[in-house]
């Protein structure tokens, strides 16, 4: 996956340690969970704090949603929230179900947590399972 990055920042240290990563576990726990492919685009944005933040949207998943499906504008998985630990070069994110509905107003629900750092490589964790 080829990160695209939003605006020019001075944080080519943190920007260089985001496009180092291998995006692709994170894709393939999400089709493994979600039990189709998934194919994520990403973004770096220079967001709160001083750290850049990196964000992901699948492809509209409205066809995987059954009779749900039918009243969807728009359905994708994406990143609702997601940073740098503190004083760390580790990440953290949450990629949730957001969606929007053909008759106005939107949604969303927590899918997954996951967390990635160069020394344990990935962990997820799903909505529901003890931590």
């Amino acid at each position: 996956m080829k990160l695209r990055i939003n605006e020019s920042t001075d944080f080519e240290r943190d920007i260089a340690i985001l496009k180092a990563i291998d995006f692709k576990p994170l894709e393939d726990k999400l089709s493994e969970v979600l039990g189709m492919p998934i194919t994520l685009t990403s973004e770096i944005k220079q967001y709160r704090g001083d750290r850049p933040i990196i964000k992901f949207e699948s492809q509209d998943v409205r066809d995987a949603c059954g009779v749900f499906g039918m009243i969807l504008s728009n359905c994708v998985i994406s990143t609702f929230g997601t940073g740098f630990y503190k004083n760390s070069d580790d990440i953290w994110g949450r990629m949730d179900l957001q969606y929007s509905h053909k008759e106005g107003g939107s949604n969303g629900m927590d899918l997954l947590q996951y967390e990635y750092s160069q020394e344990n490589g990935w962990r997820f964790r799903l909505v529901g399972e003890d931590r």
